[in-house]
């Protein structure tokens, strides 16, 4: 399945049918943030905005003014063309490509966004932002007319209404985020074949990332690669260490696919065999995540997910010989099942959040015992359905054996 225009409008429509009569809606797409003396970061548009246009440009605005009839209209504001800069930067959006993508036809200087957003707010009863944007992605005017404007109408937070609607995903979205798991499998498969005793985490995190790249695709968020004692760190980060023979080896990883992520967690042992402990804790692991799976279904919500996952292992891991820590299994288990994800890795997720068909929730439990320098997390991407649950990673290999075979 493709996707254009029409599913941005779709969007957008679905969006504006959430607003009341006298409306005015504003979400800007972000501004780049300096890295160094002449050099930006690499800018990514804010994903709210993203998700009703399908655009990528910096500097650019999206408002939509729904009328007390509730009749609405769409404008775009978009960056005047700077050719001198330009030769530096590159080619700007020109307003045309920018219709033809969105399928806006009102496209203005953003230049003047101030005074007109200000003229429709004269005639607006609520202004409505998205107050979870960041600092560098918020719309700031800084126009008296507009804070004039602004002080005659009630303030309302477009973020709810958006995290909710992107909750649910359309054909199409799921089509992408299927895009992203095939590319991220084929980053795994590739890494397996390379990963050996003396291998830094970084060269680990490099072979995944450079099969992503080569297939047109970014990451969904920096790579982790923990090995060793760094395992039980959940979100580490510095992929500096030496991984050794008999360590095991935590991926938590995904690529990202025109906008929509993937995020899978493996782990494997360094040396291509786990040890027997290793195993007995693994196959513990992967049985509780196998189960929590068939149970994401229609109406249940993470919280009962959460409890579930807490009583499997506290039941599971004394059968398989493991001596359940003094401090409780929160001591080993310190983290939530699962999560929703699209655009954003966490994607909008309430943690009292009721599965609905489609969702794709993550499904990720995990043991963590530091003291034996041992970090074991298995993470799928699971589409909720009316029928039950899909497993999008299920290609992803994790059952132990074969992990052991492919890495031979």
């Amino acid at each position: 399945m493709t996707h254009g225009e029409d599913d941005y409008i779709c969007s957008r429509k679905e969006f504006s049918e959430k607003l009341e009569p006298g409306t005015l809606a504003v979400i800007s797409s972000g501004r780049p943030v300096q890295c160094s003396l002449d050099a930006d970061y690499p800018f990514y548009p804010d994903n709210n905005f993203y998700y009703l246009k399908g655009l990528t440009e910096p500097d650019t605005l999206y408002a939509v003014f729904k009328n007390g009839a509730g009749e609405t209209v769409e404008y775009l504001f978009l960056p005047e063309p700077e050719p001198e800069r330009e030769k530096w930067t590159g080619i700007r959006m020109r307003a045309d490509e920018a219709a033809a993508l969105s399928g806006i036809e009102n496209i203005l200087p953003r230049s003047g966004a101030a005074d007109f957003l200000a003229d429709l707010a004269d005639e607006a009863k609520i202004y409505a932002g998205d107050a979870g944007q960041a600092v560098h992605q918020r719309f700031a005017p800084g126009s008296a007319d507009f804070s004039e404007a602004l002080s005659r109408c009630q303030l309302a937070d477009v973020g709810p209404v958006l995290a909710r609607l992107r909750l649910i995903k359309k054909p199409w979205e799921i089509d992408l985020m299927k895009q992203a798991v095939n590319i991220t499998a084929r980053g795994l498969n590739d890494l397996l074949g390379e990963l050996h005793p003396g291998m830094r985490e970084y060269e680990a995190a490099a072979v995944f990332e450079y099969a992503v790249r080569r297939a047109g695709a970014e990451l969904s968020f920096p790579t982790i690669a923990a090995s060793g004692k760094n395992g039980p760190i959940l979100h580490y980060e510095t992929n500096r260490n030496k991984m050794k023979r008999g360590d095991l080896v935590m991926f938590d990883l995904g690529a990202r696919y025109c906008g929509y992520a993937a995020d899978v967690s493996r782990t494997y042992p360094v040396s291509g065999t786990y040890s027997t402990r290793q195993r007995k804790l693994y196959d513990v692991v992967l049985g509780v995540q196998k189960d929590l799976i068939s149970a994401y279904r229609t109406g249940v919500s993470l919280v009962q997910l959460q409890e579930t996952t807490v009583e499997l292992f506290k039941c599971r891991l004394p059968l398989a010989g493991f001596k359940l820590p003094e401090a409780g299994i929160g001591a080993w288990y310190y983290h939530s099942v699962g999560h929703s994800l699209g655009l954003d890795t966490h994607d909008g997720t309430s943690r009292d959040l009721v599965l609905e068909p489609r969702m794709v929730i993550t499904c990720e439990p995990g043991i963590y015992i530091a003291e034996e320098n041992v970090g074991i997390r298995i993470e799928d991407d699971i589409l909720i359905t009316e029928k039950g649950p899909v497993n999008l990673t299920e290609k992803i290999v994790k059952d132990p054996a074969r992990i052991e075979l492919l890495m031979k």
